[in-house]
């Protein structure tokens, strides 16, 4: 299996959230990579998922808050109390919401 990173093209990303909004009750995207959530611009997602990677990527986490693009779930991950503390206190915002997921990337192994 090729496991090189693949990505879609802006145009279509848009076209499959657009169809998503109409068929289902709430959409959201996962991205730790601001440049992913610039380039949807104005789509109305319902949630945002900012995975671990992106966890102290405050310019990231401000656009999503800042932004007109829903509820802001932060992923966790393995960071430690302190640095939750920490990145709450920052942010201090009512649109951000903390979620704890786990993720085997040996999937395949």
């Amino acid at each position: 299996m090729d496991r090189r990173k693949k990505r879609l093209c802006a145009s279509l990303r848009r076209k499959i959230f657009i169809s998503a909004k109409k068929n289902f009750k709430y959409v959201g995207v996962s991205t730790s990579r601001l440049e992913s959530l610039v380039k949807l611009k104005g789509i109305k997602f319902d949630f945002i998922k900012i995975l671990s990677s992106g966890f102290q990527d405050r310019q990231l986490i401000s656009y999503a808050l800042k932004s007109n693009l829903g509820m802001v779930f932060l992923s966790t991950g393995l960071s430690s109390f302190e640095n939750i503390k920490k990145e709450i206190k920052y942010h201090n915002n009512k649109k951000l919401s903390l979620i704890y997921t786990t993720f085997d990337k040996n999937i395949f192994n």
